[in-house]
Formats: C-alpha cells, sequence, structure tokens
C-alpha cells in the first residue's frame, strides 16, 4: 500500500513540470483527531496543525497543493471508578505528533470554492501517553499525573487519504475543512518483523482519524 501511495503522490506532483503559475502559503488551525478500527472506548481529542504549502496551477479549474504540516493528534479514554466515599476520575490520554506530507488535487467549482482529495504520508515525530488521575473526597480532591514515551508501539510511517474543501474569503485568505482517513495500521503490533504495509490486510489494525479547520494566507 505504501507504494501506492507514493505512486499517488508521484502523479499528482507531475503538475509542477506544467504548472502555469505557483503561489506559497501558510496555514494552521484546529484538530479533532481520534483513533478508529481495532480499539474500543476511546474519544476524540483536541489539537492543532500548522505549516506551509505552495498551490500550483495546472488548468483553468484544477491546482496541485503539495503541503507540510506540523500535526497534533491522537485520542483519550475517560473512565470513572467509585471507591466508598471516594471518586476516581481517569483520564488516559495518547499524543501523537506527525509531520504530514498531503498531495492534493484541487478542482475550482467557481472561483472562490474548491473541493479536494489526495494522499498523504505522515511521519511520527513523538508519541505519549498521559495519564490522570483525579480522587475526591467529600471537599478536597488530589491529582497523580504520569507521561511514557510510547513511540516504539506505534509505526513511524503512515498512510492516509484526504477530502475536503476551501473557500476563499479574497484572493489571499482562505478557511479550509478537511477529514484524513487512515489507511495504513499504526499500531506497531499489527505487522510482523518482515511485514511492511504491502502485506497488511487493512480490514484490521488501529487507524489515525483526523477532521481539521484551517485559516490560511496566500501570497
Amino acid at each position: 500500500m505504501k507504494k501506492l501511495v507514493w505512486a499517488a503522490i508521484a502523479v499528482f506532483t507531475i503538475g509542477f513540470a506544467n504548472a502555469q503559475t505557483a503561489r506559497f502559503g501558510i496555514k494552521g488551525g484546529l484538530n479533532v483527531s481520534t483513533l478508529t478500527g481495532d480499539i474500543e472506548n476511546v474519544d476524540p481529542k483536541i489539537g492543532a496543525h500548522v505549516g506551509g504549502l505552495v498551490e500550483i496551477k495546472v488548468a483553468n479549474k484544477f491546482s496541485i497543493q503539495p503541503e507540510l504540516l506540523l500535526s497534533l493528534q491522537g485520542a483519550k479514554r475517560d473512565y470513572y471508578r467509585n471507591a466508598g466515599g471516594t471518586r476516581f476520575y481517569n483520564e488516559d490520554k495518547v499524543n501523537l505528533t506527525y509531520i504530514n506530507v498531503p498531495v492534493i488535487a484541487k478542482f475550482y467549482v467557481i472561483p472562490s470554492l474548491s473541493l479536494e482529495a489526495g494522499p498523504q504520508l505522515g511521519f511520527l515525530v513523538d508519541a505519549q501517553n498521559k495519564f490522570t488521575r483525579t480522587q475526591t473526597t467529600g471537599n478536597s480532591s488530589s491529582s497523580f499525573e504520569r507521561k511514557d514515551d510510547v513511540k516504539d508501539n506505534f509505526r513511524s510511517v503512515d498512510a492516509g487519504f484526504n477530502l475536503g474543501a476551501s473557500y476563499f474569503f479574497t484572493d489571499h485568505m482562505f478557511i479550509q475543512g478537511r477529514y484524513t482517513i487512515g489507511i495504513s495500521s499504526i499500531d506497531k503490533s499489527d505487522y510482523s518483523d518482515n511485514e511492511d504495509f504491502d502485506n497488511y490486510d487493512y480490514d484490521e489494525g488501529v487507524h489515525n482519524g483526523v477532521f481539521q479547520v484551517s485559516f490560511g494566507y496566500r501570497f
């Protein structure tokens, strides 16, 4: 599968050679991320993303837009327990930091609105599990927090596919909505030592799922 994603990115970036114009830009905004697939009882967590882009016009209504984004993703799980007169609130949060490289095909329905789709590769920079317990008895409470490095539990490369749209308020300023569908498992235990993406059953495993809202400026 990784080969197919690389091939798709290569096909999209052929537009560089025939580009009429290229415009650079910056963007950033909100992530609402979760983990899907072979995992239960997880909730979305709030994160953020920021990075740069270059929009390359290859036809009157068609552009290719490679991006480079720092993206804070993951998921969380909350659970409660009562023991006697004490209430325990526990939160497990998996914080995943990626450098994502999407290559987006943009079709302009009207000059201010584009529909978008394209593949993405993500490179894992950091993975932390943050556990927080709050213990409440009567009117008093106390908290305990622990952070663990869990990067060794996750694959270093994640493949995904993006669907979204952008709306331009002016020739420079835009808002963008996008959902990234994870198409490879990020759980390292889903692969044997000799397997890569090409030998993996994509109906199984743990996948990233990220909804993004971005505000950007195109120079």
